[in-house]
Parts: structure tokens; C-alpha cells; sequence
């Protein structure tokens, strides 16, 4: 329970943290740098997620992925692992582009994050080192400009969750997902007339309210781009998809469907109160909530709707990129496949506690709840697709959900709280021209 609190804090670092020109700054305070220095198999690897799954399992992984190799066939070896602190690692890698020196593999997110790397001539696609068709087997991830730039190899979700015996009380019956939005507020009803508070969520740091949001986006989302979109000045921003979130978190709070103290407490302090039994709906990361007792805690998909991106479970496959720096790359090609491989899909489960992105993954040996989520995300429904659909550059997107949420659970009019939303997107054309510019590049780039 308490990566929980780990998770938070990066997630708040992450949005923080500026993209261009900061890498300089930070060489000397983050290590230096990291290269392999040996020519033919030798691969550096920079990595972080540390949040992701078990305390200490993400640096675990990649030791024990490096003594497999190190005992494998494999023309290649993992001689130069560093785990940057998440605070300090889009600083690391800044400097690294800026220097073109360093490590042939580096972890990061994808989508707009990666698309900034890529702008900087700092990546080489990953599809053209790796074997023949090896993509076709990756799950949660986009090309951008119809290329793969890197290997998904962990799969970051956010999880509703419930607690089985507030629904039994409630006499509340909810299958593989919620049918609708309607449906969902239907149960929370019947669960607050039975004395129990329907939704535990704390929006202090803003995290869930970023989950929530998004949740409710994907309901009406048909395009990846709708949010980036609206950003741009180019989707009104009384759509649905946009702000729907405005108004249901208003009546989330008049229903008295959310703990009182909603903008009171923070994500870590929700859900540890979730897990000692306040609540009956949640929505977590799965590092918080594989370790459950099923019989307490049961994984639901999200509640239906018509978009093509209203799948049950929002996740991202986050990366292994490829540096165009990096000295040995057919090396470190070869290193993804190994790591693309069953057996070590498979030890990355089993050390990390998460969930790997590649169909060659057996689900066979995983815990109830574990297995209920993969479960979603690769059998989302007929024409769903399962992403995490946030396109939007975080520091202006994600800031605007999280500053105004807290006013929308107070109950403030929601017509003001979309003016002001609008004011602040056109607040940062006004200021960030280039960078939008450059985004919109960006949406050019992707299809969905």
C-alpha cells in the first residue's frame, strides 16, 4: 500500500517537469553520463518507473533481466544499468540528447513525450533493430508517423476497483463492466441508502481526479486527438468529451455519492482509507490492488459508452526507447526481443507484480484480480480500443483538470468552470506558440 504514495509523487514530478532545454542544467546533479564505451554487444540501459509495482521490484527486473542475458545466446549483454530517480529522469535524458552521448536504451513514456524526443533527433525507430514482425505482437502502444519508436514493456493502468461487501450490503450486482454512467449512478444510490459512501476519491494533489476525468472522457472519445484537439482551439470545449467531467463531478458531490473531504485528501490518503473498507468504488493503479484478497476486492471495467475509446480500463504501454546516439543499436535490439520474450514477459510479472504489453504473454499463472485486468485490456469490447487517451501536453492539460476539479466538487456552475477552462488553453496559445505548433505536428502524426 504504501508505492502507493511513491506513484503520487512522481506523477505530480512528471507533469512539473518542463520538456526542452532543461537537460544541460542537470547532468552533473543526475550522474553523468551512462555508455556503454564498448563497441559490438555491450547495451546501456537508463531506466526509472520505480513506482510501478513493488517496492524496488522495477531495478530488481532489470538485474535479474540482465543475468538471464548475461546466461543466454543473446549477441548482446546488459553490462550498464542506472535507475534514475523519477524526479530526475526526463532532466537525465534531456542532457543526454543535448550531449548525444549516452546509454543505447532509456525508458520513458510514450506518445507526446516520445514525439519531443524524436523532434530532437534523439531516437532511432526501435522497429527497425529488432526481428521480423516483432511488433505485431505489442499491446498499448502507437506508431507516430507510422513508425514504432519504442517497445512497450509495461503496461500503466488505472483500475476501477470495488469492494465486494458494500455491494453485497447494497445488494448491488455489477458483472465484467458497468453499463453506463447511468447504471453506475444507479448502484451508487442504492449504496448510499444502505449507509456506505458510493466512491472514495481524493483530489489534494490532483491525481484522481485525473484518473476520473479521463474515465469520463473515454466514454464519449471516437479520436485520440479530441483532447489535444480542444487544447488547440480546434474542438469546443462544451463537448462532452472535453467536459463532461465538469458536471458529473458537481453532482458526485450534491448526490453525496464522494466522501465529504473529496478536496481535503490526497490519492494515497483514498486509497488507503479504500482499503481499510471506506467506499465501494475506487479507481487505482494495479501495484495498489493486485496484492488484494479477491474475495474483498473485485476489478470492474468502466461504465459503457459510444465512443470507440470507451474501453474498460485506461492504460499506457510505456517504453523502452532507442537512442540515435546510442552506440551498439543492433545490440541493443536484440536486447528488446530478449526482453519480448515469454520467459522473461513472465519474469517481469512475476518480480514487478504489473503486466507486460505483448500477446506471447501466458496469463495463466496470474492472481484473480491481475487476471480480471488483463482480462479488460485485451478484450475490451467489440470496436474499443484500450489506450490511455490523454493526448494533451500535461503541463497545461493535466494542470487544468486537476486546478479546477476541486471547484467542480464544490459545486461551483459549470458553464463558469468551461469559461475558464477555455481561458486558460487560449492563455497558453497566446504564450506557447511554437510549442503548439509543434503539437499540432504531433496530432499529424498519429492515427486514432
Amino acid at each position: 500500500m504504501g508505492n502507493g504514495l511513491d506513484r503520487a509523487v512522481t506523477r505530480r514530478q512528471a507533469l512539473g517537469l518542463g520538456a526542452a532545454g532543461l537537460g544541460a542544467l542537470y547532468l552533473t546533479a543526475c550522474g553523468g553520463d551512462t555508455s556503454s564505451g564498448a563497441e559490438g554487444r555491450d547495451v546501456a540501459a537508463v531506466f526509472d518507473f520505480e513506482y510501478a509495482g513493488r517496492p524496488g521490484s522495477m531495478k530488481r527486473y532489470w538485474e535479474q533481466l540482465a543475468d538471464r542475458l548475461a546466461a543466454s545466446d543473446v549477441d548482446a549483454r546488459l553490462t550498464d544499468l542506472q535507475l534514475v530517480p523519477y524526479a530526475n529522469m526526463q532532466a537525465r535524458l534531456q542532457s543526454a540528447h543535448a550531449a548525444r552521448r549516452g546509454a543505447e536504451l532509456e525508458t520513458w513514456f510514450p506518445d507526446w513525450f516520445t514525439y519531443e524526443f524524436i523532434a530532437q533527433d534523439a531516437l532511432t525507430p526501435v522497429e527497425d533493430h529488432v526481428a521480423a514482425g516483432a511488433t505485431d505482437d505489442w499491446l498499448f502502444t502507437n506508431p507516430i508517423d507510422g513508425r514504432y519508436w519504442g517497445a512497450p514493456f509495461y503496461a500503466e493502468q488505472a483500475l476501477l476497483v470495488a469492494n465486494r461487501d458494500h455491494l453485497r450490503s447494497a445488494g448491488v450486482e455489477v458483472g465484467r463492466r458497468l453499463e453506463s454512467w447511468d447504471a453506475f449512478m444507479a448502484a451508487c444510490e442504492r449504496i448510499r441508502r444502505d449507509g456506505q459512501t458510493p466512491l472514495t476519491i481524493g483530489v489534494a494533489d490532483g491525481f484522481a481526479a485525473d484518473k476520473w476525468a479521463q474515465a469520463i472522457s473515454m466514454e464519449f472519445m471516437d479520436s485520440v486527438k479530441q483532447l489535444g484537439e480542444n487544447l488547440l482551439g480546434e474542438l469546443p470545449t462544451d463537448e462532452p468529451v472535453i467536459s463532461a467531467w465538469i458536471e458529473r463531478f458537481g453532482e458526485l458531490s450534491a448526490k453525496r455519492y464522494v466522501n465529504a473531504d473529496v478536496n481535503d485528501i490526497t490519492d494515497q490518503q483514498a486509497l488507503e482509507r479504500f482499503l481499510d473498507g471506506e467506499g465501494a468504488f475506487a479507481i487505482f493503479a494495479p501495484g495498489a490492488i493486485f496484492g488484494e484478497s479477491p474475495e474483498r476486492f473485485q476489478i470492474v471495467g468502466y461504465w459503457g459508452g459510444p465512443g470507440r475509446y470507451a474501453a474498460p480500463v485506461a492504460v499506457a504501454g510505456d517504453l523502452v526507447l532507442m537512442t540515435s546516439f546510442g552506440e551498439n543499436q543492433e545490440a541493443a535490439g536484440r536486447v528488446v526481443d530478449f526482453m519480448q520474450e515469454p520467459a522473461q514477459l513472465e519474469l517481469f510479472n512475476q518480480v514487478t507484480g504489473e503486466l507486460p504489453c505483448n500477446r506471447r504473454f501466458d496469463p495463466g499463472k496470474l492472481g484473480e484480480l491481475a487476471r480480471a485486468s488483463w482480462d479488460l485490456l485485451v478484450e475490451p469490447g467489440d470496436g474499443k480500443v484500450a489506450t490511455w487517451p490523454r493526448n494533451y501536453i500535461p503541463t497545461i492539460g493535466v494542470a487544468n483538470v486537476m486546478e479546477l476539479a476541486p471547484r467542480a466538487f464544490d459545486g461551483e456552475d459549470p458553464a463558469q468552470l468551461r469559461a475558464e477552462l477555455e481561458r486558460r488553453n487560449e492563455q497558453y496559445r497566446e504564450r506557447n506558440g511554437a510549442q503548439a505548433a509543434e503539437f499540432r505536428d504531433y496530432l499529424d502524426s498519429i492515427e486514432g
